[in-house]
């Protein structure tokens, strides 16, 4: 920034040094020209930085958009959709999972199953899922 604003003043002498006063001393002229410059560049510098802050905030206050809602209820109803077209079995098990936020130690005891096959269900389960959403799941992941 110094440089710029150094190149700036001598930019400015040299166009505008016809003009000066010759009676004006010439250190004198350049130290009032790059005192300006400089708290010019400092209120920008203040500027910017306050516009920033004000940028900041719109960004952080405001909520999703409506566009994203939007996609993000259509990919919900997809996962439900999908979800329901699960067997029976697999679909309780994958739902305790994900829903209830039971450990597969709490759904094999509760199911009267083995810990291997919840984790075996849960995994087809989502399995089928990936599959059945196809790049809908990528697609949502990548905008947003």
């Amino acid at each position: 920034m110094a440089e710029d604003v150094v190149q700036d003043v001598f930019s400015t002498f040299w166009n505008k040094g016809r003009q000066m006063n010759p009676d004006t001393p010439l250190a004198a002229y350049l130290y009032r020209l790059t005192r300006n410059r400089i708290l010019n560049l400092i209120s920008h510098t203040k500027v910017e930085q306050h516009y920033l802050e004000n940028l900041k905030q719109v960004v952080q206050s405001t909520g999703p958009s409506p566009d994203q809602l939007y996609i993000e209820r259509e990919l919900f109803d997809q996962i439900e959709k999908e979800i329901e077209n699960l067997p029976d079995k697999m679909r309780r098990v994958f739902e305790m999972s994900r829903k209830e936020f039971k450990s597969n130690q709490q759904i094999a005891d509760e199911l009267n199953i083995s810990q291997q096959t919840v984790k075996n269900q849960i995994s087809k389960a989502l399995r089928v899922l990936r599959g059945g959403l196809g790049n809908k799941l990528d697609l949502f992941l990548f905008f947003f």
